[in-house]
């Protein structure tokens, strides 16, 4: 009565089509927009307002779209990958300002999964009081302010003197003593003139490097675009790119440590546990650790109750953890370790890395001698983390120092109060 419905078993298969995966759209606050996006280096480019957005994509196979799964990864915030089934959107908020890559693959109705998906670069630019140029500026700012502060002194340092010899006759007895405390001070200024002097050709060396290299890497790729490949391209860029974040990082190292000499970093102690905060900090670096198959071990009893400012301890140890891997060989070791004695906690960070010469533990904590080195991969510092380490530890009260030999590794020290002293 209702027809006949026949087929052959042997003619169902499996769907082994893998779909192509593509971005469709792009949802701010507040607003909506859609962009033809380039196959190849697809980019949006942002401002420091457009914190949140919704991204949007599809796997192209229409067999039964509504079984059509997806994963994606935010490189920027996490390098994990994601399941989110067959979800077709996923919305960010609160992003900071800088780079991320957006990547997103999907499967078609039978599971078979496309391995390359599509890519999103995404740019939030920071606000401008926060750009490199306005850093620059404010370095430049600092720089006279440190002149003119020299110069205002000496000044007064020379009127003193012209009035002293004018009452030399009257008053010798006072004279001789003002003039041995003129004297001293003329040392000091003297040594200040040194350091400065030594600061800044430190300065200008580290920072004329990269920008030479990203001048003519640039000047490179404007005069050669339209016959260069774009792998060559791609990896000019590249290269830019890294000039450029060692260029923003040595300035930023710059401005905290000189906001730390004018004591505009406010220092506020509180209890925490110091266990605690190690063990985040070493987290934070398995992933570069894991890449050159370096181990993390720690030996941390469990209560470790300490007084001091957090955030500037836990700088403390990123800079030290970081540097232990950045030194470290491809297989090493690094351990963290804490021990108590009267009062302190002493935290020792090692590694069996390539260690330090003698001559140069000396130069490690200071800014007229200003030490740096590559890391076992090429991996580049600015040469003031460990400056701003021997800064913060000084303001919790503790001390920090240093151990090595060369191809025998490093091993530093610092301690911090176990209590408000």
């Amino acid at each position: 009565i209702d027809g006949l419905v026949s087929f052959h078993p042997d003619s169902l298969t499996d769907n082994n089509y893998i779909p192509p995966v593509r971005i469709t759209k792009i949802v701010k606050e507040n607003e909506k927009f859609s962009q033809q996006l380039n196959v190849h280096t697809p980019e949006i480019h942002l401002s420091h307002y457009d914190y949140s957005l919704t991204i949007e994509f599809s796997a192209l196979d229409f067999t039964d779209p509504s079984r059509n799964r997806y994963s994606y990864q935010m490189k920027g915030i996490s390098d994990q990958w994601i399941e989110i089934g067959t979800r077709r959107f996923v919305p960010f908020t609160n992003l900071r300002p800088g780079h991320y890559t957006f990547r997103v693959i999907g499967t078609n109705s039978d599971g078979v999964w496309n391995r390359e998906g599509a890519t999103l670069d995404i740019t939030i630019h920071p606000p401008w009081w926060r750009s490199t140029a306005a850093y620059v500026v404010y370095l430049v700012l600092i720089i006279i302010l440190i002149v003119a502060i020299i110069k205002l002194r000496e000044r007064n340092l020379v009127r003193e003197k012209r009035v002293l010899e004018e009452k030399i006759s009257e008053r010798t007895v006072e004279i001789a003593s003002k003039n041995r405390s003129l004297e001293q001070q003329k040392d000091e200024l003297n040594e200040l003139n040194a350091m400065k002097d030594t600061f800044f050709s430190i300065l200008a060396h580290d920072l004329k490097n990269p920008f030479s290299s990203l001048y003519a890497l640039s000047e490179l790729v404007v005069e050669n675009y339209e016959q260069m490949e774009e792998e060559e391209r791609l990896t000019s860029m590249r290269k830019i790119k890294q000039s450029s974040e060692h260029i923003y990082n040595l300035l930023e190292n710059l401005l905290t440590w000189s906001r730390t000499q004018r004591g505009d970093i406010a220092y506020s102690p509180e209890t925490f546990k110091l266990t605690t905060l190690v063990e985040i900090n070493m987290n934070l670096h398995r992933v570069p650790a894991e890449k050159k198959g370096i181990q993390l071990l720690s030996d941390l009893p469990e209560n470790t109750e300490a007084f001091g400012d957090r955030e500037m301890i836990s700088t403390v140890l990123r800079n030290l953890i970081n540097n232990a891997v950045k030194y470290s060989h491809k297989g090493g070791e690094i351990g963290v370790e804490i021990a108590g004695e009267d009062g302190f906690w002493e935290v020792s960070v090692r590694d069996n890395g390539t260690g330090i010469s003698k001559e140069n533990i000396g130069k490690i904590f200071r800014i007229d001698a200003k030490y740096k080195s590559p890391g076992t991969e090429g991996e580049k510092g600015t040469g003031l983390g460990l400056i701003l380490c021997k800064d913060f530890v000084e303001k919790n009260g503790g001390r920090i120092w240093c151990e090595s030999e060369e191809d025998q590794g490093t091993r530093f020290f610092f301690t911090i109060p176990k209590g408000p002293s």
